[in-house]
């Protein structure tokens, strides 16, 4: 894997949100997936929404250390900022 494409909102930290669940796909990561692939980049894609963050830390650690891209929100700054220390100290480049 040549990049990884992930984003900081994770559902099962959201109480409000899992009351109401109305969660969304994150489009604007599918689409430049889909863009990066077509132009020959290996790119996985992973949605924290239904995951959580051990899981996404536990991919940072089974895979070797290569670029990860995180969209945020201000919403989502705090845990976009803990998964980009948590990358680059196991050796990602952080996007």
């Amino acid at each position: 894997m040549e990049l990884l494409l992930t984003h900081g909102y994770f559902l099962d930290e959201d109480p409000k949100e899992l009351q109401i669940m109305k969660p969304y796909a994150p489009l604007g990561i599918l689409y430049l997936s889909s863009h990066l692939r077509a132009k020959g980049f290996d790119v996985e894609v992973y949605d924290s929404t239904f995951g959580s963050r051990g899981e996404l830390l536990g991919i940072l650690d089974s895979e070797t250390p290569s670029t990860i891209g995180i969209y945020g929100t201000l919403m989502t700054r705090r845990s976009v900022l803990d998964i980009s220390e948590a990358a680059k100290t196991r050796g990602w480049k952080v996007i």
